[in-house]
C-alpha cells in the first residue's frame, strides 16, 4: 500500500508533461491572409424604372443588368398589350 500512493502521484504528474510534448509535435499550417472577391450585384435593389439610365462598367455588370431587366420584364409582362395574361 505505501508503494501505491507514490506511483499514482507519479502517473498524475507525468501525464501533463507527456501532453505538452504531444501538443508541440502537431503539424503547423501557416495561412497567409488573402482578400476574397465577393461578387456584388449593383443593380439588384434598383427600381425597374431607373434601369434604362444604368450604365455597366464591365462584362459582369452587363450580365447583371441584363438579368435585372429580364426580371423586371417578367414582373410587368402581364401589363404589356398582346403578351399579357388572357
Amino acid at each position: 500500500m505505501p508503494l501505491l500512493f507514490p506511483s499514482i502521484i507519479a502517473v498524475m504528474l507525468a501525464a501533463p508533461l507527456h501532453a505538452d510534448q504531444a501538443r508541440d509535435e502537431l503539424p503547423v499550417e501557416v495561412w497567409s491572409p488573402a482578400p476574397r472577391e465577393v461578387p456584388v450585384d449593383r443593380f439588384h435593389d434598383w427600381p425597374c424604372d431607373r434601369l434604362a439610365s444604368a450604365e455597366a462598367k464591365d462584362d459582369r455588370e452587363k450580365a447583371q443588368l441584363s438579368d435585372r431587366k429580364k426580371a423586371c420584364l417578367q414582373r410587368y409582362q402581364q401589363f404589356i398589350p398582346g403578351t399579357g395574361l388572357r
